[in-house]
């Protein structure tokens, strides 16, 4: 599990969450079991995420936007 890696959900189901603190394993509503750490950036099921999220374990992440800037050399 690679914290700087960026997983995109492609499942409308799921949700993509930053973890805020270190969580105990609990059993999303998919019936599998998640066991999140601090920074990690993880997609699990809507409604945990929105629970963690109401609870301020976790950070809703809709969109990660990479912007990159090109500097022009001049000679």
């Amino acid at each position: 599990n690679n914290p700087t890696e960026i997983k995109e959900s492609d499942d409308p189901e799921y949700l993509n969450v930053k973890v805020l603190e270190d969580l105990p394993t609990f059993t999303g509503m998919d019936a599998k079991n998640y066991t999140l750490k601090n920074g990690d950036i993880e997609s699990i099921p809507k409604y945990n995420a929105r629970m963690l999220s109401d609870a301020g374990k976790v950070k809703l992440v809709t969109e990660v936007k990479v912007w990159l800037t090109k500097e022009k050399i001049i000679t």
